[in-house]
This record gives structure tokens, sequence and C-alpha cells, in this order.
């Protein structure tokens, strides 16, 4: 699903740096990978380092509000994935 936003180098499109909103919800959803999905590995080195980026550079308080609270709330700072087993 993730592969209609990369190039044909199988990177993601720049385009997409573009898109704070879909940037986030792009960086979010990749925590919701399991171990060896190396699209969504990439999605989260992608959006870190593009919205880190963009948090230097971002002119409205909203948007750097934005962001920087969904940083807190997701990577490192979210809780544990439930387990079926």
């Amino acid at each position: 699903i993730f592969d209609r936003f990369k190039n044909e180098k199988g990177e993601f499109k720049s385009r997409l740096c573009d898109d704070i909103e879909g940037l986030l919800q792009l960086y979010e959803t990749s925590f919701l990978s399991m171990e060896g999905e190396s699209t969504l590995e990439m999605a989260t080195e992608f959006t870190m380092n593009t919205l880190m980026i963009k948090l230097v550079l971002i002119s409205s308080i909203l948007d750097w509000c934005t962001m920087a609270w969904s940083f807190h709330c997701t990577g490192p700072y979210r809780g544990q994935r439930l387990d079926d087993s």
C-alpha cells in the first residue's frame, strides 16, 4: 500500500515533504509495523528526518505545536504494543 508513495529508486517521493499532516500520519502509522517490514521502517526514518527539518523551518506556531505534540505522543514515548500470544 505504501509503495505508491515511492519513486522508481524505492525512496519516498520528495513531494511528500510538502504535506505536514500527511507526514505526521505516515510517521504515526509507521510505528504499527512488525519487525522486518522494511517499507514502514523506511517510513519511520524518512518522516522523522523530514519532520525534524520542517520543525526547524516551520513558520506557523499551530503547525509547530501539532508536530511537537505528535513527536511527543509517538515513537519512543508511545506505549508498548499488545501481543496476541
